[in-house]
């Protein structure tokens, strides 16, 4: 801003009330949408976040390539490819690894029951909690 006002290339001041009241509102119409994202984001797990950000430049590519006719020459495909290769792999790979985290078995709950916590995953924040108490614990007389 400093540079453009310096230069004489700064229009915020110069091309009226209409103009100076668009660019002052573009920084929350910028901004609102972020905050909105950033609430959202802490609520819901990092996989459907991670999902989540290729939806936008999937539709963006779609929208190029269908409505607005952009050119695909074969160096965007074989890269468009790679990439698509490498989150196949990354997919395969984290539920291989889903599936071979422990299940907490019957009765697992807190009060014996084993309705709260039946069937869920164990995290290996647990895991090494349940370590560390039955290390520190002493030992029976």
């Amino acid at each position: 801003m400093v540079w453009l006002s310096s230069t004489g290339a700064a229009t915020l001041l110069t091309e009226g009330s209409g103009h100076f009241w668009i660019m002052a509102a573009s920084g929350v119409i910028t901004a609102v949408p972020l905050i909105f994202f950033g609430a959202a984001a802490r609520r819901l797990p990092l996989t459907t976040i991670g999902l989540l950000q290729y939806l936008a430049p999937v539709l963006q590519f779609l929208l190029a390539l269908f409505v607005f006719g952009e050119e695909m020459p074969i160096e965007r495909w074989v890269g468009f490819s790679l990439v698509w290769a490498g989150l196949v792999l990354l997919t395969i790979d984290m539920l291989r690894t889903v599936r071979r985290q422990p299940r907490v078995g019957k009765g697992g709950g807190k009060d014996g029951s084993g309705s709260a916590t039946a069937g869920t995953r164990v995290t290996s924040e647990e895991t090494s909690a349940a370590r560390v108490s039955s290390d520190t614990q002493a030992p029976a007389k």
